[in-house]
């Protein structure tokens, strides 16, 4: 811990000193990034097959892609050559739904799994059932499920199971009626007639990885122990498995899916895909997926073949499953880097989308990410003021207003004027409004969301904007106190809340300038102080009970409109926060925050991608910032669902959109929006004036000094004066020239 003290107080003291120092928007060359450490190799080249069908199984061998789909007549089995792109075979069973993996022989029969049935399908498309299958020593399991069905060159097959034995079995202290899986491998004679099998228990620290065939055709186990790996092959003719290498030092975390060759393995942890390699015992990490337009979770099969990487992904902007090869060569395309704190399933989701379909060039991810947050944060910062910052950045995290007048950040709009697919006018005018720093624009995302509180129209009459004191006087007017008011987060101070929304009320950022000492502030620690949340029933109880008057918090989408007017019972008032003026309604992005790199070498292919996220980042959540998008979602927001019903006239019937639970036992139903509730919504973001975004050194400083005023230690103008006092100068260290 004090080690990482140490490195925090260090980053910050370069921070400071680079913030000083860089205050004109001279140029700076493009280096190396100071901090996070990715190996990606960009020297491999990557090329996608369509396949026939969307398979929900893959195997692959000598250039056929064998797989099934599950259809509402049963399974339809499919081979399609590699190369041709040829369909050879496609054939139906029907009424079969079960079933677990599929393989084929050399002579490119297809085999498939079910719980107790297997199905063999030869040349011809001829179907022969299995179903007389007897299995060994299974009578005192508990459980037995099939894995898969594999066969090898000779023709034996190798059948996977997951059995629950007894633990006293192999631990002497267990009882009889506590179990454990085992997984359980048959290998049997073409006849199916068992010679031997092999297991392996899934408890104690132990527990099979994986078991496949190697590049040669070897069927190979791999098996994590208490004491670390090791990978044995299953010898037929001796009757037995025989361990190969044992492995020490090897990091395999989530990966479901092994390629073996005779030198090592191929697998994948996260989105990264590694090689162990045997002689040298070590693990190299090869590439990163998603340069290749590759998620891990989407993939069905993982194969490595003469040094080639075969991969067979269902990507779901895809309407069938795609054949991907991946070989070292030269990338051909230019590869920008986008710096992240933390990466997440939706932005990654979005930088393979772009990979793949995109000709433009290539987005590589860089993470700052570390054990200590903070510390990656700091880099990241340390990074764009030093002119070292990756090419696209994501910047929910930090405060923009600090950086954009060192000019290293681009001006979007710039981008924008040349661009007829995304122009200024495209985005949802709140939107550009909020987040407009003098006339320019350094960061976007693809969905906004809306701060705001609100009660019932019958007690609170004022729509957007309410002072301080007019809050607590129709309060206390309803024989409550501010604790009415629902919605603080557990997670964050009250004060902490209020001066998120309000900061623009106190700090100039242009001039780099504080004023703490008005009553407004003395409002809202005075509120702070007084406010005790002490309701402890459920929103909707204490909503009808009168205890809860008004609500703070987040606006997603009409549906959230919706669910609060079922609450309160009627029209909404959205009083917003109280605040000196305006409409006490903020907007704040939702996901991603992307900025560019004023510094950067790439900036028209850095747009690309920006351009890329704001098109197609929008998943639902929150309102897309795209008017167009926005437009639909509203339509789509007045849209009935129907089922099919025999009870009803017209066959149909009418269902909600979402169903919520109100906490207190009962469920609301949410049906079509009306053309009022969208139009109610709409107004909401009209109104809303502010950016809602945080900036957690001045607001540590003022929760820190505000103690003592809680207190009564201090009066508050002492501690306005210091909290102005300290602001002021970490403005001048952040923003000084």
């Amino acid at each position: 811990m004090k080690k990482k003290t140490q490195l925090r107080l260090v980053l910050n003291l370069i921070l400071i000193l680079l913030l000083s120092a860089c205050g004109g928007k001279g140029s700076a060359s493009q280096n190396s990034h100071s901090q996070p450490e990715n190996d990606t190799q960009s020297s491999w080249q990557d090329k996608h097959i369509s396949l026939k069908h969307h398979f929900y199984d893959v195997y692959v061998a000598d250039d056929i892609i064998y797989g099934y789909l599950i259809t509402d007549d049963g399974i339809t089995v499919v081979s399609q050559n590699a190369e041709s792109e040829e369909v050879l075979r496609e054939v139906a069973i029907s009424n079969v739904y079960d079933v677990g993996n599929l393989t084929a022989d050399a002579q490119g029969n297809i085999y498939l799994s079910g719980e107790n049935t297997f199905w063999k399908i030869d040349g011809s498309g001829n179907i022969t059932t299995f179903d007389n299958f007897t299995l060994e020593d299974v009578d005192w399991t508990r459980q037995v499920l099939p894995k898969g069905i594999y066969v090898d060159s000779e023709g034996y097959f190798y059948l996977h199971y997951e059995i629950m034995l007894p633990a006293n079995l192999f631990n002497d202290e267990e009882e009889d009626d506590v179990y454990v899986p085992t997984d359980r491998i048959y290998v049997t004679d073409n006849q199916l007639n068992i010679l031997f099998y092999e297991q392996v228990i899934n408890a104690y620290g132990s527990q099979l990885l994986s078991f496949s065939f190697s590049e040669n055709g070897t069927p190979t186990i791999l098996v994590r122990t208490p004491d670390g790996f090791y990978i044995s092959e299953i010898d037929v003719a001796g009757r037995k498995s025989v361990i190969k290498k044992e492995i020490d030092k090897i990091e395999i975390s989530d990966s479901r899916s092994f390629a073996f060759t005779e030198k090592g393995f191929a697998f994948y942890s996260g989105n990264d895909l590694y090689f162990y390699d045997y002689a040298e015992q070590t693990q190299t990490r090869l590439l990163n997926l998603l340069s290749c337009g590759i998620l891990a979770d989407n993939i069905r099969y993982l194969g490595m073949k003469d040094g080639t990487i075969e991969i067979v992904d269902n990507y779901s902007e895809t309407a069938s499953s795609e054949y991907v090869t991946i070989l070292e060569g030269e990338n051909t395309k230019t590869t920008i880097t986008l710096g992240v704190i933390m990466s997440n399933p939706e932005l990654e989701q979005i930088v393979a989308g772009y990979n793949r379909f995109s000709d433009a060039g290539k987005v590589e991810i860089i993470s700052y990410h570390t054990d200590d947050y903070s510390v990656g944060l700091d880099r990241l910062k340390l990074d764009i003021i030093s002119g070292k910052a990756p090419d696209v950045m994501e910047v929910s995290e930090i405060d923009t207003n600090i950086f954009t007048a060192k000019g290293v950040f681009a001006d979007l709009y710039t981008f924008m004027e040349s661009d007829t697919d995304l122009q200024k006018d495209m985005l949802m005018d709140a939107v550009r409004t909020a987040y407009e720093s003098d006339g320019h624009l350094y960061s976007m995302g693809a969905a906004f969301q809306i701060y705001s509180m609100w009660g019932a129209k019958g007690v609170f009459q004022e729509n957007y904007g309410i002072s301080m004191q007019r809050l607590i006087q129709l309060i206390e007017n309803k024989g409550k106190t501010i604790s009415a008011i629902w919605g603080f987060s557990a997670d964050e101070t009250v004060l902490t809340s209020l001066t998120t929304f309000s900061l623009n009320e106190f700090i100039d950022w242009d001039k780099a300038e504080c004023d703490f000492t008005n009553e407004y502030m003395k409002g809202l620690l005075d509120f702070a102080a007084q406010y005790t949340g002490s309701y402890r029933g459920t929103l909707a109880k204490g909503i009808s009970e009168g205890e809860i008057l008004l609500t703070i918090g987040y606006i997603r989408s009409v549906v959230d409109y919706q669910v609060e007017k079922e609450l309160y019972g009627g029209e909404l008032a959205f009083v917003g926060l109280p605040t000196s003026k305006g409409t006490g309604t903020a907007l704040s992005l939702r996901g991603q925050e992307l900025a560019i790199s004023a510094k950067g070498e790439h900036q028209e292919l850095a747009w690309d991608f920006v351009k890329y996220y704001i098109q197609n980042g929008y998943t639902d959540l929150g309102f897309p910032t795209l008017k167009a998008q926005f437009d639909d979602a509203m339509q789509e927001s007045m849209r009935e669902h129907f089922v099919d019903s025999v009870d009803s006239v017209d066959g149909h019937e009418r269902v909600p959109r979402e169903v919520f639970w109100d906490g207190d036992g009962e469920m609301i139903s949410i049906y079509a929006a009306s053309q009022a509730d969208v139009d109610a919504v709409i107004q909401l973001i009209e109104r809303a004036e502010t950016q809602y975004g945080y900036n957690p050194p001045i607001q540590n400083i003022i929760n820190e000094e505000a103690q003592s005023y809680f207190s009564g230690q201090k009066d508050f103008q002492t501690v306005a004066e210091i909290i102005q006092n300290r602001v002021g100068i970490y403005l001048s260290e952040q923003m000084g020239n």
